[in-house]
């Protein structure tokens, strides 16, 4: 068996006979297989037991998900690679909606700095503009209005209330987010620089 199927897909071939035997009627597995000229490809099976006059008939078709698996892969370990260097930036790393200023997405840092969560950040479409500084709320949100809706990418610096009721200063520098030339979204970092500004 082992020279047809790579030992780490034996047992689940191996629980699949056993299901076939327990009258289970259909499932699926994916595998790597050793093709006749040696190379190992990954399989998707399919395996439907059909009964016929007393007489049980396995149909199993099969589909090479090769390169399928490759792209997956490329794909979870640049996210992963993505995740790292995130995490190595003491900045908030975030991405929203170009028209809502609705985070879609907002990196760990956040609690570090500003002490809120992830999840409280992303339940509020209103959240970014709700905790600036009321002082700064306006002006702040004019800026960045203005200059989104002429595409243009930005620097703005604001007050923002942290959970715990502290000011930090913010500084947020935002670019346009582009599919086929139509802006889709923001995207930027906020960098509290709040220690330079009393220096």
């Amino acid at each position: 068996m082992s020279i047809l199927f790579k030992e780490q897909s034996v047992p689940s071939f191996l629980k699949n006979i056993e299901a076939i035997c327990m009258d289970h009627s259909e499932f699926e597995m994916d595998a790597k297989i050793k093709n006749p000229i040696g190379n190992i490809r990954d399989i998707h099976f399919m395996y439907l037991v059909v009964n016929e006059y007393s007489l049980d008939r396995i149909i199993i078709s099969t589909e090479d998900i090769t390169e399928r698996k490759a792209d997956e892969n490329v794909i979870f370990f640049s996210q992963k690679k993505i995740e790292s260097l995130i995490s190595t930036v003491y900045g908030i790393v975030w991405k929203c909606d170009i028209k809502t200023f609705y985070f879609s997405f907002i990196s760990g840092k956040v609690e570090k700095i500003l002490e809120y969560t992830t999840k409280e950040c992303l339940a509020s479409e209103t959240f970014w503009i709700d905790h600036i500084y009321p002082q700064d709320q306006e002006v702040t949100n004019n800026y960045c209005t203005l200059h989104t809706n002429q595409n243009l990418k930005y620097d703005s610096e604001y007050r923002f209330v942290t959970k715990n009721r502290t000011i930090v200063r913010l500084r947020n520098i935002v670019s346009i987010v582009f599919d086929n030339d139509k802006a889709i979204g923001l995207r930027g970092i906020m960098i509290d620089f709040t220690k330079n500004k009393e220096a």
